[in-house]
């Protein structure tokens, strides 16, 4: 009814101001130089009727949808049971009429119902398709715990379904939008629910992007002591696919959010751990060296003159530029200029000589074959005369 009569008076208005340019036209037709600014007002105000009527019939058009859908659910004596598909249809038809109205609350409401409709008729994926267009009125709305509320609802939903790739796109869509709208805490919560998701999904490369927008929305938030979280994570994950440039590059990050902080003996800390692997010998150790000493030191022009070098020009973008702004508050250890050690490499342990082997027996001389001889006669037996002899003997 309110709408009715903002149309009408409207209308009335737009008539009044069309007979006033006829009439100013008939009365001095040589000053035509009126005439346009005068017709740039009538259109003006015939696209504020075109708009307000579009947004009454969208509005009435929602309406009837959500009629139709409150029918469908309805059991009546010949019809036992509720027919979601159908209602679930008619609230999502409600919803986007009230959306293209601008009447984001009811347009909210309607995509609620129409995600429980799919619910209950067990489609999870059209279910956390309502949520997300809900999500987004509720971002129209700037109800920005209400959008995160029902975007972490669809993607579980999305999960469920067995599509997880869904769930990281409609986290990261609404990540996106916090961002430019600076919610940039919610954006950094959201980003990281991406990065779990493709860690649970086990594709490791695929949480780069996540963490790297989680890192920078904290640090431009301000949330440097939060940003390490996100900064251990990209460690491990650099780790894990043998990336040991940016294992390096994120020891150097890690050290400039410590200082950040003012935590010099955090940073020192870390320097120290960095210093017994492969960062000892890479071009960020010189770098992070320089930096703590100026710190320590106080020495302002030695801390702008290590940060302004190229070097920091391939770190992150939003690393670079907190690099850019610490304050040499100094923290008086008396730290040296020296650079530290590098560790000790391993004792080689000494291989136990093989045991001595017996010496074995010479080998026999083989036996020189003799030639076959001829077999000998036996002897002869003793004859009588033989014994006679005997014994004369």
């Amino acid at each position: 009814m309110v709408n009715t009569w903002i149309v009408s008076v409207v209308m009335l208005l737009g008539t009044v101001e069309l007979v006033l340019v006829v009439v100013a036209f008939e009365q001095d037709p040589h000053q035509t130089y009126h005439l346009p600014s005068q017709l740039v007002s009538v259109v003006v105000v015939v696209v504020v009727i075109f708009m307000i009527m579009s947004k009454a019939v969208k509005n009435g058009e929602a309406e009837q949808h959500m009629a139709a859908a409150a029918k469908a659910v309805k059991t009546t004596m010949f019809k036992w049971k509720p027919d979601f598909e159908e209602a679930a249809q008619c609230y999502d038809k409600a919803g986007a009429c009230y959306k293209l109205a601008k009447n984001h609350n009811a347009g909210m409401d309607a995509f609620k119902k129409a995600a429980a409709a799919h619910k209950e008729a067990k489609d999870m994926w059209h279910s956390g398709k309502s949520l997300e267009r809900a999500a987004e009125c509720a971002r129209n709305l700037k109800m920005n715990e209400e959008g995160m509320g029902l975007l972490r609802e669809a993607a579980l939903l999305f999960r469920r379904h067995g599509v997880p790739d869904a769930a990281a796109t409609a986290l990261e869509t609404s990540a996106k939008s916090c961002e430019k709208q600076q919610m940039y805490e919610e954006a950094s919560e959201l980003y990281m629910q991406v990065a779990e998701i493709m860690e649970e999904e086990d594709k490791p490369r695929r949480q780069r992007v996540p963490l790297e927008k989680a890192i920078g929305c904290l640090l431009r938030a301000g949330k440097f002591q939060e940003a390490m979280e996100p900064l251990k994570k990209q460690a491990l994950f650099y780790t894990q696919i043998n990336e040991i440039e940016n294992v390096n590059k994120n020891f150097l990050a890690r050290i400039i959010v410590f200082l950040a902080i003012g935590d010099f003996n955090s940073a020192e800390e870390l320097y120290h751990e960095a210093s017994q692997s492969s960062f000892m010998n890479s071009d960020e150790q010189p770098l992070a060296d320089e930096m703590l000493t100026a710190y320590d030191e106080a020495d302002q022009e030695a801390m702008n003159n290590v940060t302004r070098r190229q070097h920091f020009s391939f770190l992150q973008n939003d690393v670079a530029v907190l690099a850019r702004k610490i304050k040499a508050e100094g923290a008086g250890t008396g730290r040296s200029n020296a650079v530290p050690a590098p560790a000790p490499a391993p004792v080689p342990v000494p291989v136990p000589a093989p045991a001595p082997t017996a010496p074995s027996a010479p080998e026999p001389a083989p036996v020189p074959a003799t030639e076959p001889t001829e077999p000998t006669a036996p002897a002869p037996e003793p004859t009588e005369d033989d014994e006679d002899e005997d014994d004369i003997l």
